[in-house]
């Protein structure tokens, strides 16, 4: 609710307070006086009885004794709207009660306006019975007010509040005037933090408006202090701005050596380049320039600020250009707060390149959130590009959180719905048919056999196979008579140290291996060093990198081997060093740890499996 409503509330909360104060006063007045007698029914004039008690002119006594009965229903009629208005003020009370409690401030006033406003209905057909001058001066309902139910000129009672109801709702009254004060306190700060987050982004006109929304709104001197503060920031990055306009403008060329200029002016003011920089991405429509702001921002950081800013881009349907480029850096920014925006994005969006953004995004996520797989997966339904995308964030997903044995449904995050289920427990041979359809099925694009492949080795359900082909590219150490090359000669069960990959003590175990074209990486099969007597010289921690660049491995999974048998012929003792499906062309194992490191070490064989 706007400010401005807040004021026009508070005006209406005054005049509520003051009808309940002068309803409390004229109910008060009016319930300690005796009702007015009534004519027919009570003696005066000193005791006697009135000329239509008796006598020849009062009728016979059958005429009187349906006048009793006249009389009496009336009464009866009379006590019942009394009971039904006892019992209706007592809800519209109870209902006020209830507004207050919840915080409902409007509910309350409406409630309060019924209790101390008569309804037409109750207002005297005859306006000289009952009502007192105060009452009908200010609109307020007081004991006297009211109107027979059955229509009849004579008005019924409204019976006068009692002394609880008045002191409820004066309470209520007072908790109306309060929480409107307090709600509109509320707004007031709530417009200042999003002016702070207008100001950071480089939304300064949006800013300055809010500030003079607060300042304009009976601000407190705390709240008049920071829309202050915020004034004179705004001024300050008015004036660098103008001072890196240029470099701004520079900014968007496409000689490379003019656009490294302008990162290098624009770095030195971080902060007032930041809200530049999302001002000119959320009005620009050329995609190479994008990137230029994008790289710029990379390199500022203050993913705080630009991770929401990127992620408005990606929410409005009017940038979609722009969506590629921010697929392809927003993971690069993003920390754990845009997963679920993403997510939500990707479930929900109805237009598909913007689903397709979000789910690019999600799988090269620095942290997809754990909800991630049961969320998306009934994406698989939808064929096309669609389908493709979710594999990939499914993948992601499921090889960051571990979530391997999704059969049994653990690694989920609390309950999983019946229908998920059932969708788990089929998505084996879903992903099957994708991978190898069945006779006489539609054929299945490469890429998403691949993917549906790679899904299926990250949960647990595709070892792979060894992959062949596979090349030394180069050892950080070997000896002459253990070269590297031995470890895939293929021999895994001999003594024989030529036929194991040798180094000496002191040196880092290291081989750095070829796939000769990029392969999906499932696991790495070690056999450790297999000497007699001299097995614990054997590799102990072992780490996996795997890349399409010899010069850029990123570490993937690491594991523990144990020591050889140091006999011949043994019975297969290799380890497998599960890896979560990465595509790539190179891998290198490495030693982190040896189990004693003793003259020399080494490994009998190694093998990469995959795809």
């Amino acid at each position: 609710m706007s400010l401005s409503r807040f004021q026009h509330r508070n005006s209406r909360t005054r005049r509520v307070l003051a009808w309940t104060a002068t309803g409390i006063l004229a109910a008060s007045a009016t319930g300690c006086q005796p009702s007015a007698p009534q004519a027919g029914n009570e003696r005066g004039n000193g005791g006697q009885a009135s000329s239509s008690d008796s006598g020849p002119s009062g009728g016979s006594e059958a005429d009187v004794a349906a006048a009793n009965r006249r009389e009496a229903e009336a009464e009866a009629a009379r006590a019942a709207a009394r009971d039904a208005a006892i019992r209706a003020r007592r809800d519209q009370i109870t209902a006020a009660q209830t507004a207050a409690s919840a915080g409902d401030w409007d509910a309350l006033e409406k409630t309060l306006e019924k209790l101390q406003r008569p309804s037409p209905s109750a207002l005297p057909a005859n306006e000289s019975h009952g009502a007192s001058g105060a009452a009908k001066s200010t609109g307020v309902r007081a004991a006297g007010d009211g109107a027979d139910s059955s229509g009849s000129p004579e008005a019924v009672a409204d019976p006068p509040l009692s002394s609880e109801e008045i002191a409820l709702i004066a309470d209520l009254g007072k908790q109306l005037e309060s929480g409107r004060a307090k709600a509109a306190d509320a707004a007031r700060s709530a417009k200042l933090t999003q002016a702070r987050q207008w100001v950071d982004s480089g939304r300064l006109d949006d800013a300055q408006t809010a500030i003079r929304d607060v300042v304009t709104r009976a601000p407190t001197d705390e709240q008049r202090d920071t829309a202050q503060q915020l004034t004179e920031e705004i001024e300050r990055i008015r004036k660098a701005r103008r001072q890196l306009k240029s470099w701004l403008t520079m900014l968007g060329s496409t000689e490379s050596r003019e656009v490294q200029t302008a990162q290098t002016q624009l770095l030195q003011d971080p902060d007032t380049a930041t809200g530049m920089i999302l001002e000119s991405l959320r009005t620009t429509e050329k995609p190479e320039v994008a990137v230029n702001y994008l790289e710029t921002l990379r390199q500022i950081g203050r993913s705080e600020i630009v991770v929401p800013a990127l992620l408005d881009v990606l929410r409005d349907e009017q940038r979609k250009g722009l969506w590629p480029v921010i697929t392809r850096d927003l993971p690069q920014l993003a920390g754990p707060s845009a997963g679920p925006a993403l997510l939500e994005l990707a479930a929900k969006s109805t237009d598909e390149g913007q689903r397709l953004a979000a789910l690019e995004a999600l799988a090269t996520a620095a942290e997809p959130p754990v909800e991630a797989f049961i969320t998306l997966e009934p994406l698989l339904a939808v064929a096309g590009p669609t389908r493709l995308a979710t594999l990939r964030a499914l993948t992601r997903a499921v090889a960051l959180h571990g979530q391997r044995d999704l059969w049994a449904e653990r690694g989920l995050d609390g309950p999983t719905p019946p229908a998920a289920v059932e969708r788990l427990r089929d998505l084996p041979d879903r992903l099957q048919a994708w991978i190898k359809p069945p006779t006489g099925a539609e054929s299945v694009p490469p890429e998403l056999a691949r993917e549906a492949r790679r899904l299926s080795a990250v949960m647990g359900r595709d070892a792979g196979a060894p992959l062949p082909n596979v090349k030394v590219v180069r050892a950080e150490a070997e000896a002459a008579d253990g070269p590297a090359t031995a470890a895939l000669d293929g021999v895994w069960n001999s003594i024989d140290l030529k036929t194991m990959w040798r180094f000496p003590a002191g040196q880092r175990g290291s081989i750095l291996l070829d796939l000769g074209e990029e392969r999906l990486v499932t696991g790495i099969r070690v056999w450790n060093w297999n000497e007699p007597s001299g097995t614990q010289r054997g590799w102990k921690e072992v780490e996996v990198y795997v890349s399409n660049s010899p010069a850029e491995l990123n570490p993937t999974a690491t594991g523990i081997v144990l020591p050889a048998p140091g006999v011949a012929d043994p019975p297969d003792y290799g380890a497998v060093i599960p890896v979560p499906a990465i595509l790539g062309r190179y891998v290198r194992i490495q030693a982190k740890s040896y189990w004693i490191v003793e003259s020399h070490s080494g490994l009998a064989e190694v093998q990469v499996q995959g795809f």
